[in-house]
């Protein structure tokens, strides 16, 4: 059984043709965020209903628009990035239009980012 509250991280589980190219785009984005991988990628149903109910009926910051089905990670088509440090501590923190034109240049697009 899989835990919800948790995000999938194995690039196996994505459409192999993304899985590709972000595996040769995120050792090219190294020079420009050190430690940029995978932060989530293919998204059980069950924790994209998780993730849509955060802010609406679970406490916390709304963190999706999509509901179950209505998101890319559930075909394996999307995947999130993130820095992670040495110590194992995640950050959005990194320079994005670096990051995003290594991403343009391997065939990859920026999908929507939801912000206050």
């Amino acid at each position: 059984m899989f835990d919800v509250t948790k995000p999938n991280r194995n690039p196996t589980y994505l459409f192999f043709v993304l899985g590709l190219r972000l595996a040769k785009a995120t050792v090219e984005c190294q020079a420009v965020a050190p430690g940029l991988t995978i932060f989530e990628g293919w998204r059980h149903p069950k924790r994209q209903e998780w993730l849509y109910a955060e802010g609406r009926t679970r406490p916390g910051k709304i963190r999706t628009q999509a509901v179950a089905w209505r998101s890319w990670h559930q075909l394996g088509l999307s995947a999130d990035v993130a820095v992670k440090s040495p110590e194992g501590e995640w950050s959005w923190d990194f320079d994005t239009a670096a990051v995003q034109a290594i991403m343009l240049e391997n065939g990859l697009e920026r999908g929507p980012k939801f912000e206050d």
